[in-house]
């Protein structure tokens, strides 16, 4: 007999939306000071999550003239 597993990954997409609107939150209740360089690396271990969603979150920030 075979058991079946839940799959327990956060999928990459949802996870990043998340990161995303996490990040934007932060931004515009000015908790990340606007004149200040958001680095990846802190920012990911304040979210707990890893660098990839939180540089693409930042990527698509700034294209919408966010930061």
């Amino acid at each position: 007999m075979q058991i079946t597993l839940p799959n327990t990954n956060i999928p990459s997409k949802i996870e990043g939306d998340s990161v995303y609107s996490r990040v934007k939150s932060l931004i515009m209740s000015h908790k990340l000071p606007p004149e200040k360089r958001i680095r990846p690396e802190p920012l990911a271990d304040q979210l707990r999550v890893s660098t990839t969603p939180v540089r693409e979150a930042l990527i698509q920030l700034s294209a919408e003239k966010l930061i």
